[in-house]
Parts: structure tokens; sequence; C-alpha cells
């Protein structure tokens, strides 16, 4: 169990790693909606936090 927790945790920090290469990839290419992203992403990662918690 504490292994699968630690290998989930790793896989999460992996994927969490790509996924800002890839939205800092996006936003080199759209500067002009930057403030709408970072909010729908922010949003987006803060409901997600809440439903993996629960």
């Amino acid at each position: 169990m504490l292994l699968l927790e630690m290998i989930s945790k790793l896989s999460y920090k992996y994927t969490g790693a790509q996924f800002l290469l890839n939205v800092n990839r996006v936003v080199q290419i759209q500067k002009k909606h930057l403030h709408r992203f970072i909010f729908h992403l922010s949003f987006t990662i803060t409901s997600f936090c809440f439903s993996s918690i629960n």
C-alpha cells in the first residue's frame, strides 16, 4: 500500500513536470489568453486537489 502511494506520488510529480513544460510551451505561443488560461488552470488544479483529498 505504501509502495503504491509512493509510486503514484512519483508519477504525479513526473506528469506534473511534463504538464508544466507543455503549459510553458502553450504560454509562449499564446500570450494574449494568458490571464484567462491561468485562471482556468488554477481553478482546475484546485478542484482536482479537492477531489483527490475526498
